[in-house]
């Protein structure tokens, strides 16, 4: 069994055999080297910066220096570039780096089969993730289009990385790969999208499907300053009553009269007004009307 000790060692001898083949590859693409040498002899090349940290899809122009056994700086020479992860990061063969995906890399500069490298870290870009939709709830059978918008740590947008959707239970809604959320079944959900590990959520309420609200009376007369209770029937499709939905109240005119959430109508002055009760979107077909007399 191999010891956390063995699998970094393991994993570095991965590597440099990377690395030795790469610097194989580019003497080969070297061409014929049996003809007449330049001189003097490419003793180093270093990499300028050795080091660097980038964000995915930042950009980086590395330098590569080459000296003799003297010591004394060489110019002109053909320089190869290469990556040891291209998925990572690529190299142009003008030493511009394109960072891709999070992770360490090596850019490896190589001149008459002498190398240098550059150790790159690639780290996100993205550090907070918006979730945008039009609504927060949406009845069984329909669909509702989610958006995102990828923030750096300096709160400016952020182009380039992509993202992944999920839901915290696709029993209730699902959601597809451009956005888009399906209600199935009620109950709440969050919709998730995620970029470079970074998650951003949105609440969603797939409703109950209300198809009939009724409130009783249909009509009465109160007058000012009398507390009077109105009730509400909620239906499904079926005509099956639903129960412990919570339902929302509003009189056109409450200098009239005034209801609360629990639908106590309160008489204030002599007029008419309607009253009017919704559930999960669904109102009253029939306003109940409301007449305030002083007795």
């Amino acid at each position: 069994m191999l010891t956390r000790k063995g699998v970094l060692r393991k994993g570095a001898d991965g590597m440099r055999k990377r690395l030795r083949l790469l610097i194989l590859i580019s003497l080969l693409a070297c061409g014929d080297s049996s003809g007449p040498q330049s001189n003097p002899t490419v003793a180093s090349v270093s990499v300028t910066p050795a080091s660097a940290a980038l964000q995915t899809f930042d950009s980086l122009t590395l330098t590569a220096v080459v000296k003799d056994t003297r010591g004394d700086t060489l110019t002109g020479r053909p320089t190869n570039w290469l990556s040891s992860d291209t998925a990572r990061a690529t190299v142009t063969q003008t030493g511009l780096v394109h960072a891709l995906r999070t992770g360490p890399v090596a850019i490896l500069a190589v001149v008459d089969g002498v190398s240098g490298q550059a150790n790159i870290t690639v780290t996100p870009s993205v550090f907070t993730v918006v979730v945008h939709a039009g609504d927060d709830s949406l009845r069984p059978g329909e669909s509702l289009q989610f958006t995102v918008t990828l923030l750096g740590k300096s709160g400016n947008v952020v182009t380039g990385p992509t993202w992944t959707w999920s839901t915290s239970d696709p029993t209730v809604a699902t959601v597809s790969v451009t956005g888009i959320a399906h209600g199935r079944t009620p109950g709440s959900v969050s919709v998730t999208a995620t970029a470079e590990g970074v998650v951003g959520a949105r609440a969603l309420r797939v409703m109950v499907p209300v198809e009939l609200v009724t409130i009783t009376p249909a009509s009465v007369t109160v007058g000012s300053g009398v507390v009077f209770p109105l009730q509400v029937t909620l239906r499904d499709s079926t005509g099956s009553q639903l129960n412990g939905l919570v339902v929302g109240w509003a009189s056109t005119d409450t200098n009239v009269a005034t209801i609360d959430t629990g639908g106590r109508l309160v008489g204030r002055v002599p007029g008419n007004t309607s009253i009017s009760a919704t559930a999960e979107r669904r109102a009253s077909q029939a306003a109940a009307l409301i007449r305030t007399v002083t007795f």
